[in-house]
């Protein structure tokens, strides 16, 4: 007597390893891509004073972020060790970035899991307990740092941080 197995979870892959960090390139915190093209010289100063080992070069030699490494501490480190108007350490925000939940998540499809929940420093994300959205994620935007500790942590890549203006919570 045979049995024949189908085991389709197996063959998922988790995290979408094919597409690079540069493939969403967000820039530093107090910084605009404006900014990033017109004073930024590729010295990579920012990149190395960043004590979370986050900022990395692009194809041009300006820095993006890659939350695929690590959180954002706001630190400020790497605004400080930049030697041109590149940061605005003035703004009140050091970015309109806020953590989006996409319908992969493995919570919104009935599979227990709350790691974003769990590792964000400032409690931005919510299970839903009641109504249609009952057991869903959803993130606070008003709450959100856009720190990015729930990006790396997501086994399917599902959570990412998009530029959004603060509004609503933002849920999957």
């Amino acid at each position: 007597m045979s049995v024949e197995r189908n085991f389709p979870a197996a063959h998922v892959q988790l995290r979408d390893v094919s597409s690079s960090p540069e493939d969403r390139l967000i820039r530093p915190p107090w910084t605009s891509e404006t900014s990033i093209q017109n004073h930024c010289t590729g010295c990579d100063a920012c990149v190395h004073a960043c004590p979370q080992l986050i900022l990395r070069p692009d194809k041009d030699n300006k820095p993006f972020v890659d939350f695929d490494a690590g959180e954002c501490t706001f630190c400020e480190k790497c605004a400080l060790a930049c030697e041109e108007p590149v940061f605005d350490l003035a703004k009140t925000a050091p970015w309109k970035h806020k953590s989006v939940v996409a319908s992969s998540c493995l919570q919104n499809n009935g599979v227990s899991c709350q790691l974003c929940s769990d590792v964000c420093p400032v409690s931005a994300f919510r299970i839903e307990t009641a109504g249609a959205r009952k057991g869903h994620v959803v993130v606070d935007t008003e709450l959100c740092t856009g720190c990015g500790s729930c990006v790396s942590t997501c086994p399917l890549g599902a959570v990412s941080l998009r530029e959004l203006p603060a509004a609503d919570p933002v849920a999957a």
